[in-house]
């Protein structure tokens, strides 16, 4: 190919703004010249419409928070909720993992430096807080209220949670423990597919064949195999029951057996056999 007319070539293959590898393989069925994949790869890579379609790049490797040296060098600050009719300020001390929890109707920045005071005259001013980019966080009150008091202030990157870490995996437990706490002994969990819960309370309202059942589920009859219902709190002839002709005491019992004995089967250890008899094992590979 001439190199008066590589360009206008370069172009026609990239006019459909195709990847570098649909690129060259357009390019070896019609074209050839020395260093024709090089040219195509400069050309795809300086595309500005592929440039501001293209995925995101791959995660790069984590990097830690330098462990700190002694309680409150470091703490993390967020806010869970709104749960329960409260939202929740979390902070976390990054050296010892002490947690502080304070329920808060409004999470305006006068509440939050509210709720921090209350904090620091308990346990003492912080040498630094990371925190993500809330409104609460990023305001005036705020800054000034760090900068009195000889605060760092560290903020998190937008839309990267794991940069504050410590207190996204607190506000994770709490939550989790929270439902725990709200949920009501007596009914059968069933698996959940179209609610922000993974398992919600549920009815059994009658067996179907062997091991499929039907179960009420907010007034909703839904149909559950046995490996998508949990037992909960209950014992075997506790389970809650609708008010149905279809349903007995006895199905209510062998619905929970079912229950009982698949998780049992599936909690029960797989035994390997003994391997040691066979001879030395190989040597661990330091990879």
């Amino acid at each position: 190919m001439p190199n008066a007319l590589r360009n206008r070539v370069l172009s026609e293959i990239h006019a459909d703004h195709q990847g570098i590898v649909r690129s060259k393989s357009i390019a070896r069925t019609y074209v050839w010249w020395p260093g024709v994949d090089r040219d195509i790869e400069n050309l795809v890579k300086k595309c500005m419409n592929c440039a501001l379609q293209q995925n995101n790049p791959k995660l790069t490797r984590m990097h830690p928070w330098e462990l700190p040296r002694y309680p409150w060098q470091r703490v993390h600050v967020d806010f869970a909720g709104p749960f329960l009719g409260y939202s929740y300020l979390i902070l976390v001390d990054a050296y010892s993992k002490w947690p502080e929890v304070i329920p808060m109707q409004t999470t305006s920045s006068v509440a939050t430096i509210r709720s921090l005071m209350q904090i620091f005259a308990t346990h003492g001013l912080p040498e630094r807080i990371v925190t993500d980019n809330g409104p609460q966080f990023t305001s005036q009150e705020f800054k000034e209220f760090l900068n009195v008091n000889g605060i760092q202030h560290t903020l998190s990157a937008t839309y990267h949670p794991s940069t504050n870490g410590e207190a996204e995996r607190f506000v994770q437990t709490f939550k989790h423990n929270m439902k725990c706490r709200q949920a009501n002994s007596g009914y059968v969990m069933v698996r959940s597919y179209n609610t922000p819960e993974k398992w919600v309370q549920g009815e059994i309202v009658r067996k179907i064949g062997n091991l499929h059942y039907d179960v009420n589920v907010g007034g909703k009859i839904v149909k559950r195999h046995v490996d998508q219902l949990q037992s909960f709190g209950t014992n075997n002839t506790e389970v809650q029951v609708s008010n149905t002709s279809n349903l007995n005491n006895s199905d209510v019992q062998t619905a929970h057996q079912d229950v009982q004995n698949h998780a049992t089967a599936q909690n029960t250890p797989i035994v390997l056999p003994n391997r040691m008899s066979r001879g030395k094992p190989p040597e661990r590979l330091d990879l």
